[in-house]
């Protein structure tokens, strides 16, 4: 049985990573010249975009 998410539930966890990501970039970047990779990490972890 597969489980089917709501689409807006799934943007709104996509739009939620997102901001995360963005987030944690700001923190990370006065810290780390390799933020961009940490993001680009959560980011595909995140599952965003969502696909199937």
């Amino acid at each position: 049985m597969k489980t089917i998410i709501h689409p807006d539930v799934s943007v709104a966890l996509a739009l939620f990573a997102f901001a995360a990501a963005i987030i944690a970039r700001l923190t990370a970047t006065k810290r780390s010249r390799h933020s961009a990779d940490q993001i680009a990490a959560i980011v595909a972890t995140s599952g965003y975009p969502s696909g199937t």
